[in-house]
């Protein structure tokens, strides 16, 4: 729980901190809601998937597969709005 709670807290600080170096340049930056929505939802699946396979103590072959998917889901998500 403590490695989720840093990952949280690490990408709050690093925005705050990106935040008052903008302010101090006097740039705005203006942020769109859907790459922080996309980031949370599949960090959040992944946090599950993570549980799940740490419930049972074993990783079987289909946790895995779900693994690998959302990884994949994540990084052609961010390709394809990367594209547009």
């Amino acid at each position: 729980m403590f490695i989720m709670a840093f990952n949280y807290f690490n990408v709050i600080h690093e925005c705050l901190m990106w935040h008052m170096r903008l302010l101090l340049w006097c740039k705005v930056v203006y942020l769109k809601w859907w790459p922080l929505l996309r980031d949370c939802v599949f960090y959040t699946f992944s946090i599950i998937l993570l549980v799940l396979s740490i419930l049972d103590e074993a990783i079987y072959w289909y946790l895995r597969l779900c693994a690998v998917s959302i990884a994949n889901c994540t990084v052609s998500s961010k390709i394809l709005n990367l594209a547009n």
